[in-house]
């Protein structure tokens, strides 16, 4: 498996590597940088089967990079803040770590990111339907909430039974009675119109 890790800090770029050799020492790090430039270089010239990235580095912004460079690969963005989890999703975005993170949270991503791999690894349907993950969907599939103090989840879209706003705020109610902060800035409307009308009416 090859990796590509996006990160212009230092400390913060070894911490990814030292986890990813926890994890599993035969992945290959095809190269750990922070800056673009190499990065799109790597992007077309290597077979890159996941990339672990930073979103605001010294010479950029990724989503600039994604907009720029063919990608098909998927990324674990990494950042301090939230509010570009809805952007991370809707380019290419498979996982999302907030900093500061631990390694149980980083290994849980990676788990969940084979278990995924492995899976689509056919071509029947049901393996088809799963890979669209990793593509723009005509409509969203996921929708970045708060889970708990500080934290923050995806909560998948056939969960939700009722999306409603409160006092300004997005709630996501689930079909088990329990009830999300939506952690994106978009309105009411604009959430409406990204959701199939199959789902919801």
């Amino acid at each position: 498996m090859k990796i590509l890790i996006i990160e212009d800090e230092i400390q913060s770029r070894k911490k990814v590597e030292d986890y990813i050799k926890r994890y599993d020492p035969s992945i290959n790090i095809v190269l750990s940088t922070g800056s673009f430039k190499e990065a799109i270089h790597t992007l077309i010239n290597h077979s890159i089967d996941l990339v672990l990235s930073d979103i605001e580095i010294l010479d950029g912004n990724v989503f600039d990079l994604l907009t720029e460079t063919p990608v098909v690969c998927p990324f674990i963005f990494i950042s301090a803040y939230d509010h570009y989890s809805f952007n991370a999703l809707e380019n290419h975005g498979f996982g999302y770590l907030l900093k500061p993170y631990t390694y149980e949270q980083f290994s849980k991503v990676m788990a969940n990111y084979f278990t995924l791999k492995t899976k689509i690894s056919g071509t029947n349907e049901r393996n088809i339907e799963a890979l669209q993950i990793f593509r723009d969907p005509d409509y969203r599939k996921r929708i970045v909430v708060q889970s708990g103090k500080g934290k923050v989840s995806i909560l998948k879209v056939n969960l939700v039974k009722l999306i409603e706003i409160e006092g300004g705020v997005l709630f996501a109610h689930t079909e088990s009675d329990k009830k999300f902060i939506i952690k994106e800035t978009l309105t009411l409307s604009h959430i409406e119109a990204t959701l199939s009308p199959k789902m919801f009416f």
